[in-house]
């Protein structure tokens, strides 16, 4: 009976000079954040050249180190961003590799025979690089399951919808915003504005719109004697938290003049 192919590594090399990438996710998140990729790292290669990463992964892994959820993804997509993990191949299939993980990985198994590879996952052609190194290794390529690659198809169909309908809804609340904005300039830049704040927090659309129409009832309410500043660019408010200000009566305009004469 043959022995099983052995998969992945039992340990991997870590240099003793780090990257500067890796030194940057230190900097920011101190010795947790390194701490964070090295623990990545070593389940990419008991693996072998990746794993995957979806919300599942995620919350075993958090659980298993007794890792802050959101510590965690903040990091993963600081180094996503930095490269230390591909960014295309995470948003293609939601694994983390790496050019570098995988070379690592397969001159560590040089002297391993026949050795599967998903070819989708790969950076850059595998049989080159064994070549290079003079590996022993047998490449078989393995294309992705049929029904993984149905089922990412599906998964990114239904995110961008989601992507797109979410887009409409927070289209259609600028929209209502705008409408009630008393000064119209810069539509472009106040509806980015407004979509980036809504994308934060939802709930803060009700507010504004409750806020603004308090100050233009206010407004509308003043006497002819009330001190009543220009409305600012939407843009503007929007940046100041404007929906925030206290209503409150303002100076006459004998007391601004006044006030201006100090």
């Amino acid at each position: 009976m043959p022995r099983p192919q052995k998969i992945g590594l039992d340990y991997f090399p870590l240099d003793t000079i780090m990257d500067d990438k890796l030194e940057l996710i230190e900097a920011k998140y101190d010795i947790i954040g390194f701490a964070i990729i090295i623990k990545l790292w070593a389940k990419i290669y008991k693996n072998s050249y990746w794993c995957k990463w979806t919300e599942n992964e995620k919350l075993l892994f958090r659980k298993n180190n007794n890792i802050e959820i959101n510590l965690l993804n903040e990091v993963v997509n600081q180094a996503i961003e930095w490269d230390i993990f591909s960014l295309d191949k995470y948003k293609q299939y939601e694994i983390l590799t790496s050019n570098g993980i995988q070379k690592r990985y397969l001159f560590a198994i040089k002297e391993r025979k026949n050795q599967e590879f998903i070819e989708e996952y790969c950076i850059f052609d595998v049989n080159e690089y064994i070549n290079s190194v003079k590996s022993k290794i047998n490449a078989v390529k393995v294309p992705l399951n049929p029904y993984i690659i149905l089922k990412e198809t599906i998964l990114n169909n239904i995110k961008e919808k989601e992507k797109k309908e979410s887009d409409k809804s927070l289209i259609s609340l600028f929209n209502s915003f705008w409408k009630l904005y008393p000064k119209k300039v810069d539509k472009k830049k106040s509806q980015d504005k407004y979509i980036k704040l809504l994308t934060k927090n939802k709930s803060l659309h009700p507010m504004i719109i409750n806020a603004l129409n308090k100050q233009i009832d206010w407004r509308n309410k003043a006497d002819e004697k009330t001190f009543i500043p220009e409305w600012k660019n939407p843009t503007t408010w929007l940046n100041g938290e404007c929906w925030n200000d206290e209503v409150k009566k303002p100076n006459s305009i004998t007391d601004e003049f006044k006030r201006n004469l100090l």
